[in-house]
Protein backbone atom coordinates (compact mmCIF):
# COMPACT_ATOMS: atom_id res chain seq x y z
CA UNK A 1 0.00 0.00 0.00
CA UNK A 2 1.41 3.06 -0.51
CA UNK A 3 0.25 6.66 0.91
CA UNK A 4 -0.30 10.09 -0.07
CA UNK A 5 -0.66 12.41 2.57
CA UNK A 6 0.82 16.08 3.26
CA UNK A 7 2.82 15.02 6.84
CA UNK A 8 6.04 13.36 7.77
CA UNK A 9 4.36 10.44 9.77
CA UNK A 10 1.47 8.50 8.50
CA UNK A 11 0.37 4.65 9.63
CA UNK A 12 1.93 2.81 6.86
CA UNK A 13 -0.67 -0.20 6.93
CA UNK A 14 -3.39 2.38 7.02
CA UNK A 15 -2.45 5.39 5.21
CA UNK A 16 -4.25 7.61 8.40
CA UNK A 17 -2.19 10.53 10.04
CA UNK A 18 -0.29 9.57 13.23
CA UNK A 19 -1.53 12.58 14.72
CA UNK A 20 1.30 12.17 17.97
CA UNK A 21 3.82 12.14 15.03
CA UNK A 22 2.68 14.27 12.34
CA UNK A 23 2.94 17.90 11.45
CA UNK A 24 -0.09 18.01 9.30
CA UNK A 25 -1.42 21.02 11.34
CA UNK A 26 2.51 22.56 11.25
CA UNK A 27 2.39 25.89 9.27
CA UNK A 28 4.38 25.95 6.35
CA UNK A 29 6.09 23.60 4.61
CA UNK A 30 8.11 20.39 6.26
CA UNK A 31 10.02 18.14 4.12
CA UNK A 32 12.77 15.69 4.26
CA UNK A 33 12.50 13.60 7.13
CA UNK A 34 15.05 11.66 8.58
CA UNK A 35 14.44 8.88 11.47
CA UNK A 36 17.35 6.69 12.99
CA UNK A 37 17.09 4.77 16.36
CA UNK A 38 19.84 3.88 18.76
CA UNK A 39 18.15 0.01 20.08
CA UNK A 40 18.28 0.20 23.62
CA UNK A 41 19.11 -2.97 26.14
CA UNK A 42 15.20 -3.60 27.57
CA UNK A 43 16.07 -6.10 30.43
CA UNK A 44 18.86 -3.48 31.25
CA UNK A 45 16.55 -0.99 31.61
CA UNK A 46 18.11 1.17 28.81
CA UNK A 47 15.50 2.08 26.23
CA UNK A 48 15.59 3.06 22.77
CA UNK A 49 16.19 6.14 21.47
CA UNK A 50 14.34 7.30 18.37
CA UNK A 51 15.57 10.12 16.59
CA UNK A 52 13.76 12.59 14.13
CA UNK A 53 14.94 15.55 11.96
CA UNK A 54 13.13 17.65 8.77
CA UNK A 55 13.56 20.51 7.32
CA UNK A 56 10.27 23.64 7.80
CA UNK A 57 9.63 26.54 6.40
CA UNK A 58 7.74 27.25 9.65
CA UNK A 59 9.65 29.80 11.13
CA UNK A 60 10.54 31.58 7.84
CA UNK A 61 10.15 35.40 9.49
CA UNK A 62 8.56 36.65 6.12
CA UNK A 63 6.42 34.20 6.17
CA UNK A 64 7.44 33.73 2.18
CA UNK A 65 9.12 30.03 2.15
CA UNK A 66 12.54 31.35 1.32
CA UNK A 67 14.11 30.32 4.72
CA UNK A 68 13.97 27.03 6.64
CA UNK A 69 14.91 25.92 9.91
CA UNK A 70 16.48 22.43 10.26
CA UNK A 71 13.62 20.96 13.13
CA UNK A 72 14.89 17.48 15.50
CA UNK A 73 12.34 15.56 18.42
CA UNK A 74 12.53 12.42 19.57
CA UNK A 75 9.58 9.72 19.75
CA UNK A 76 8.82 6.37 20.21
CA UNK A 77 6.25 3.79 21.45
CA UNK A 78 5.42 2.74 25.34
CA UNK A 79 5.79 -1.13 26.19
CA UNK A 80 1.69 -0.48 26.28
CA UNK A 81 1.70 0.86 23.20
CA UNK A 82 1.34 4.78 24.17
CA UNK A 83 3.04 6.79 21.35
CA UNK A 84 5.78 9.35 22.85
CA UNK A 85 6.83 12.79 21.44
CA UNK A 86 8.85 15.45 22.41
CA UNK A 87 7.78 18.71 20.09
CA UNK A 88 10.00 20.05 17.71
CA UNK A 89 13.06 21.89 18.72
CA UNK A 90 14.66 24.19 15.92
CA UNK A 91 18.32 23.57 15.81
CA UNK A 92 19.58 25.89 12.87
CA UNK A 93 16.90 29.04 11.85
CA UNK A 94 16.45 30.89 8.63
CA UNK A 95 18.45 29.62 5.96
CA UNK A 96 18.37 31.13 2.80
CA UNK A 97 16.63 28.36 0.25
CA UNK A 98 19.18 28.21 -2.65
CA UNK A 99 17.97 25.32 -5.05
CA UNK A 100 19.69 24.93 -8.87
CA UNK A 101 17.53 25.97 -11.72
CA UNK A 102 15.56 22.36 -11.31
CA UNK A 103 14.78 23.27 -7.91
CA UNK A 104 17.32 20.97 -6.58
CA UNK A 105 19.13 21.53 -3.39
CA UNK A 106 21.71 19.52 -1.66
CA UNK A 107 23.53 15.97 -2.23
CA UNK A 108 24.02 15.73 1.65
CA UNK A 109 21.31 15.03 4.02
CA UNK A 110 21.45 12.35 5.96
CA UNK A 111 21.22 11.40 9.85
CA UNK A 112 23.28 9.39 11.95
CA UNK A 113 24.39 8.30 15.29
CA UNK A 114 28.05 9.93 16.34
CA UNK A 115 28.46 8.34 19.88
CA UNK A 116 26.50 7.21 22.61
CA UNK A 117 28.53 7.64 26.21
CA UNK A 118 28.78 5.85 29.79
CA UNK A 119 25.38 7.61 30.90
CA UNK A 120 23.39 6.07 27.94
CA UNK A 121 23.13 9.35 26.28
CA UNK A 122 23.22 9.09 22.20
CA UNK A 123 24.34 12.06 20.51
CA UNK A 124 23.17 12.21 16.36
CA UNK A 125 24.20 14.33 13.90
CA UNK A 126 23.05 15.82 10.84
CA UNK A 127 24.91 16.23 8.06
CA UNK A 128 23.49 18.48 5.02
CA UNK A 129 23.97 20.85 2.08
CA UNK A 130 23.07 24.44 2.92
CA UNK A 131 24.35 28.21 1.45
CA UNK A 132 26.47 28.65 4.88
CA UNK A 133 26.72 31.74 6.90
CA UNK A 134 23.04 33.08 5.87
CA UNK A 135 24.53 34.48 2.86
CA UNK A 136 21.73 34.76 0.16
CA UNK A 137 21.92 32.99 -3.42
CA UNK A 138 24.71 34.76 -5.03
CA UNK A 139 23.91 32.72 -8.33
CA UNK A 140 21.86 30.12 -9.68
CA UNK A 141 22.74 27.75 -12.85
CA UNK A 142 20.93 24.73 -13.96
CA UNK A 143 22.62 21.71 -12.21
CA UNK A 144 24.63 23.97 -9.26
CA UNK A 145 24.21 27.12 -6.42
CA UNK A 146 26.19 29.37 -5.19
CA UNK A 147 27.36 29.20 -2.49
CA UNK A 148 27.00 25.61 -1.48
CA UNK A 149 28.66 23.96 1.39
CA UNK A 150 28.25 20.61 3.28
CA UNK A 151 27.83 21.29 7.21
CA UNK A 152 26.60 19.09 10.38
CA UNK A 153 24.64 19.73 13.47
CA UNK A 154 24.87 17.43 16.67
CA UNK A 155 22.04 17.04 18.97
CA UNK A 156 21.13 14.81 21.82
Amino acid sequence: MRCHKDSVFIHALTCAITPEWSTYTYPGAQYSPLVVTQVGLPLAGVPSVWALTYNSTELDPAPTGVTMSFMNAHFGVTASGTRLVLFPTAQDVNIPICPDLRGYWGDYDDLQILNTDRNGTTTFIRAHSTTGLRAPCASRDQFTENPLHVDGLTFQ
